[in-house]
């Protein structure tokens, strides 16, 4: 709808609209967005090793840039690395 000028405004996630105005002459993604979008890792209730193991985790692959390699192998554009912060190493649990 957007490439045949039938809406005048389209909403999603920024690295969706990115690749979306590649493919639509003219258009353009605005600088600010309206809303941010986290990503979660949920684990079951009463299993504290294995939230701590998770945090360890997301934490190393910040920190070792894994995720920013990731956004980059994948040309994510629009998405940014939370800030990370100084991890303990992943131990077992």
């Amino acid at each position: 709808m957007v490439r045949t000028g039938q809406v005048d405004a389209y909403a999603g996630p920024r690295v969706v609209l990115l690749k979306v105005s590649e493919q639509a002459p003219g258009s353009r993604v605005l600088d600010e967005g309206f809303a941010d979008i986290v990503y979660v890792a949920m684990v079951p209730k009463g299993k504290a090793g294995r939230i701590a193991y998770v945090s360890d985790f997301m934490e190393e692959a910040k920190n070792s840039g894994l995720v920013q390699r990731t956004i980059d192998q994948y040309g994510l554009k629009g998405i940014q690395v939370a800030g990370a912060k100084s991890s303990g190493g992943l131990g077992p649990r």
